[in-house]
């Protein structure tokens, strides 16, 4: 029974998405709109943080930082934006956790079955750079890892650590962004997302290396 009940939620989510105009609610243009109405609305955070998560559960948009940075500046937009892609992750985790990890554990095989091991194996430090490289894709990520064997800390500790840079840079370099968009749409803010993500992709994979190297020179040293 909890099988099918996993199914058929799964089934609503989508049909909803695709049969009403719920997804019209997550286009830029609407977006783009919809930040306008909500600037000066005292529930705006609320409204702001209820939406993203929302969207984390069928197809999270990259704008959203971003318009946490525009809508509150800063240290605030940094703080929702947090809070926001923390609850999305952690619902769409939870969803996959509660519904599907019994069946899907009978099914394992492939490059899923890798990705089951290496989470379950390596735990938290998986999850932060699945995080943090930006690969496998958000939702991806968040439903593969309900589906996975990962302890649920694990997860939820890798998952905040791992999005704080990218949530940093989104929400610090917001106007900019949002000029993009405004001006030159979804083209526009993805060639303008690029100047920022490769920078801290590569980044992130130097340290990375520096890591391995200083953990292979310890190994290395205690055997001789």
């Amino acid at each position: 029974m909890k099988k099918w009940m996993g199914l058929i939620f799964l089934a609503i989510l989508i049909g909803v998405y695709i049969l009403t105009p719920v997804r019209e609610y997550f286009t830029l243009n609407h977006i783009v709109h919809w930040v306008e109405r909500i600037k000066n609305n005292p529930w705006a955070p609320l409204l702001f943080v209820g939406t993203y998560t929302l969207s984390c559960i069928l197809w999270p948009l990259t704008i959203f930082p971003v318009v946490g940075g525009v809508l509150f500046g800063f240290w605030k937009g940094f703080l929702f934006n947090t809070v926001a892609a923390n609850l999305g992750a952690w619902t769409t985790f939870l969803i996959a956790r509660q519904f599907g990890r019994e069946v899907v554990g009978k099914l394992m095989k492939g490059s899923y079955k890798t990705f089951d091991e290496k989470t379950t194996r390596h735990g938290l430090w998986a999850i932060f750079t699945f995080r943090m490289i930006a690969f496998p894709p958000f939702l991806v990520t968040n439903y593969a890892s309900g589906l996975s064997a990962i302890r649920v800390r694990d997860y939820m500790v890798g998952t905040f650590l791992g999005m704080i840079v990218w949530t940093i840079v989104f929400t610090y370099f917001a106007d900019t962004l949002w000029k993009a968009v405004t001006t030159a749409g979804e083209h526009g803010f993805q060639k303008a997302s690029g100047q920022f993500f490769w920078p801290v992709i590569v980044g992130f994979l130097a340290l990375a290396i520096v890591m391995g190297l200083t953990v292979w020179l310890k190994k290395r040293s205690r055997r001789s």
